[in-house]
């Protein structure tokens, strides 16, 4: 369970470790632990656009374990083994079709889906290479306005988070 509560003279605090910590492997105590939290704002607001993009309160049409499984395939695209085992985790006991989605090699057989996991996987590797084109190419495949706009809200959160582990990886020295 992640969260980040109200402390003491309204400093935010981590009381359990955030997703970002927890991908780049960041211990608590650490002086990177310690140098990411003077920066308590940018912490608040990623683990809140966590919670928010992988299990909103409404889900709409993009249930939180599709969410997760196409979390885990840009964590794959991007080789972040620790970003993978911490979505493949929040996949839940969903079905096998939906555990497929994960890996980047499966094409789901279902257009929406497919549709779906092709903008993840172009957003990912090759974001300049996205069009108009490809938006049109979702609404085609019957997705809503809303689905879209939090797959594209997903996308982009959990490339800026892998982004962010990595980097911190990189200062680290791992």
């Amino acid at each position: 369970d992640f969260c980040l509560s109200r402390g003491l003279g309204d400093v935010y605090k981590r009381q359990m470790e955030d997703a970002i910590d927890r991908i780049a492997s960041i211990a608590e105590g650490s002086n990177l632990f310690d140098l990411r939290g003077e920066r308590e704002t940018i912490l608040r607001l990623s683990q809140t656009s966590f919670v928010a993009s992988l299990t909103p309160q409404d889900e709409g049409d993009l249930p939180a374990a599709v969410r997760a499984a196409l979390s885990a395939r840009m964590a794959r695209l991007l080789r972040d083994d620790a970003a993978a085992a911490l979505y493949d985790a929040m996949i839940g006991d969903a079905g096998a079709d939906v555990r497929a989605l994960a890996d980047p090699a499966h094409k789901p057989q279902d257009a929406r889906v497919a549709v779906m996991a092709a903008r993840a996987d172009k957003l990912t590797l090759q974001p300049e290479t996205a069009t108009r084109g490809d938006v049109t190419a979702l609404t085609e495949a019957g997705l809503s306005t809303r689905t879209i706009v939090s797959l594209t809200g997903l996308i982009a959160f959990v490339n800026y988070q892998l982004r962010v582990a990595a980097g911190l990886r990189a200062f680290k020295g791992n």
